[in-house]
C-alpha cells in the first residue's frame, strides 16, 4: 500500500491543479461591451455618456479603466476597483470628468470635440493576471453634419 500511496497522491494533486487552472481561466467572460466605436454627437448625446461592460467573474478581481489618445499616446489610468472594494477610486484630477460605477460602468460627464479617446477596460484576477480586456474608441461628430 505504501508504494502506491505516493504516486496516487501526486496524480490527485496534479489533477486538482490542472482542473483548477482550467476552471479559473474560464471563470471570466464578457456578457456585454460598449459599441466600438461609440459615436457621440455634439449637442445631442454628448453628456452623461455611459460605457458599460458586464462580465461574469468569480470573487477576487480588480478592474482598471484607462484612457489614451487614438494614436496610443497619453495613456492615463482614470479609475480602479481594488480587490474586494465596493467602489471605484477615481483620482481627484478626473472626478469632474468621470464617474465609475461598479461593476463596470464608466460615465463620461461631457464629451467635446477634443475628447476622442480610446478607453481600455481590464479585469485582473487575484493573482494580478489580466483575465479580460476591451478597448472602446469615442468618435465625436458635430451636430451640423447630421443636418446636411
Amino acid at each position: 500500500m505504501g508504494a502506491l500511496y505516493v504516486p496516487i497522491c501526486r496524480w490527485m494533486l496534479t489533477t486538482f491543479v490542472v482542473f483548477g487552472a482550467l476552471r479559473q481561466s474560464k471563470s471570466f467572460s464578457f456578457t456585454r461591451k460598449p459599441a466600438d466605436p461609440t459615436v457621440v454627437v455634439e449637442g445631442v448625446n454628448n453628456t452623461q455618456v455611459h460605457l458599460v461592460w458586464n462580465f461574469t467573474a468569480t470573487t477576487g478581481f480588480g478592474i482598471t479603466i484607462e484612457r489614451q489618445k487614438s494614436d496610443g499616446t497619453q495613456n492615463t489610468q482614470i479609475a480602479t476597483l481594488g480587490f474586494g472594494s465596493a467602489a471605484f477610486l477615481v483620482p481627484n484630477l478626473f472626478a469632474a470628468e468621470y464617474e465609475a460605477i461598479p461593476l463596470g460602468t464608466l460615465v463620461i460627464t461631457e464629451v467635446t470635440r477634443n475628447d476622442e479617446y480610446v478607453y481600455n477596460f481590464a479585469v485582473f484576477n487575484s493573482g494580478f493576471q489580466r483575465q479580460l480586456f476591451d478597448s472602446v474608441a469615442i468618435d465625436v461628430v458635430c451636430e451640423y453634419i447630421n443636418q446636411l
